[in-house]
């Protein structure tokens, strides 16, 4: 743990010496210079959101403060810039006082102590929308590291399966398929359509997608076997059904692909896995698909399994602004706020009483993903997660491409595994 805690600082200020100038001298509207929350209690809450979800914070932020006259400026953080972002904070112990994380960043920052612990403010009376009942139980399961509840589950992440229910009629499955070797055969037929024509549509180098197929195999990653987890028969049926579908062409490779809402409009590729947000933009962006797609539960090999994954509000150790941060995350925690949350930008809440209102409990496309919520896996909570998942699209490229064995492949990923584990 050492040993790994002064590798994530010494990044750290190897990004700090590369970005320190142009973090000094850019400006943001919404925050300070260096987005840094300053010494002064009564500032303004200093917030980094990420991506699209910190552009619509701002105007939560705002309800907040009408609600409590807490003051917050919210600075919007491209995702490609975020991490660096982050590290740069870690390193100057200057950071906002409220962070935006994905679930799979805990770990890996969890190591050099970057967020407060939380564990005594679940249950806290003074914040009583924090207790650990109010939330999915993988949600909290999600934000423990170390025995320490390092942030609060703020929206689930998970996916389902998306299909052309009129081109799964034509081949059978008019109700999409239910299992593996439904799917398969699914595939096998829609893709003998004819030329440029697929079973499913999968991005190519995603390895939570990779991770996902791998959990539906039955295996789990251990962390008391570290790298020996991948030697799981289940890991390597996951590679081999990679194999499969992309040398059968069940699947496009990245050069042959399209983006995924193109290619179900225009029946190439009539399946692919995707998330609650996807379920407007079919609405809005291809209207004249309606009545001929569906969501159902993913098809189940020894399991039905996807990842459990999220995003995550956490507060930054050094805030001075502790109390502000923590009626902030209560008021993100309301189930009121969750739903307001969820008809602005179709996440799906992780406070569990959030679902009994009508605008989740009567959707009935949401109520596939209610149901797949029942079927799901965390990711290994480690700090290595992202740099194994890296490694892994690597070692599929090969497979893939036809450029390695499985075999071969599955046995240099786990030397790979080894060492990086071993840092």
């Amino acid at each position: 743990m050492f040993n790994k805690k002064f590798r994530l600082a010494g990044m750290a200020v190897f990004i700090v010496v590369s970005l320190v100038l142009s973090a000094c001298s850019s400006s943001d509207s919404s925050g300070s210079a260096d987005g840094s929350s300053g010494s002064g209690s009564d500032e303004p809450l200093q917030v980094w959101g990420m991506g699209a979800e910190g552009e619509r914070l701002a105007d939560f932020a705002a309800d907040f403060t009408n609600e409590t006259d807490i003051q917050v400026e919210v600075q919007s953080i491209p995702w490609d810039q975020a991490k660096n972002k982050l590290l740069t904070a870690v390193a100057s112990g200057e950071g906002p006082d409220v962070i935006q994380q994905p679930s799979t960043w805990i770990p890996e920052f969890a190591e050099s102590e970057t967020y407060l612990d939380l564990t005594d403010y679940f249950g806290d009376e003074k914040y009583p929308n924090l207790k650990e009942a109010n939330f999915n139980e993988q949600a909290m399961e999600s934000v423990k590291i170390d025995s320490k509840t390092q942030a609060m589950p703020w929206f689930v992440a998970i996916s389902v399966l998306y299909y052309r229910t009129d081109l799964l009629e034509d081949v059978g499955y008019p109700d999409g398929p239910e299992t593996q070797e439904d799917f398969l055969d699914a595939a096998r037929k829609l893709a003998d359509r004819g030329e440029g024509q697929f079973g499913m549509g999968i991005a190519q180098a995603d390895f939570n997608g990779m991770f996902d197929f791998a959990y539906r195999q039955g295996w789990t990653y251990d962390e008391e076997k570290g790298a020996e987890s991948f030697n799981d028969p289940g890991f390597k049926k996951m590679m081999e059904l990679y194999q499969t579908m992309f040398h059968e062409g069940l699947t496009p490779t990245q050069d042959q692909g399209k983006e995924p809402m193109l290619a179900l409009a225009d029946g190439t590729q009539p399946m692919f896995n995707s998330g609650p947000f996807m379920v407007d933009l079919l609405n809005e962006q291809v209207p004249e698909l309606e009545g001929d797609w569906d969501v159902k539960t993913v098809p189940e090999a020894e399991n039905g399994n996807v990842t459990f994954g999220g995003t995550q509000l956490a507060v930054f150790h050094n805030t001075d602004k502790e109390d502000k941060a923590l009626q902030f995350l209560n008021f993100m925690a309301d189930p009121e706020t969750q739903v307001k949350w969820f008809e602005e930008s179709n996440s799906l809440p992780a406070v569990s009483s959030a679902w009994e209102d009508p605008a989740l409990a009567e959707n009935e496309k949401l109520e596939t993903f209610r149901e797949q919520m029942e079927k799901t896996q965390l990711p290994p909570l480690i700090p290595e997660y992202e740099r194994l998942g890296g490694e892994l699209a690597n070692t599929m490229e090969k497979v893939i491409r036809d450029t390695q064995d499985v075999d071969m492949a599955l046995e240099e990923f786990i030397q790979t595994a080894e060492g990086i584990l071993a840092e």
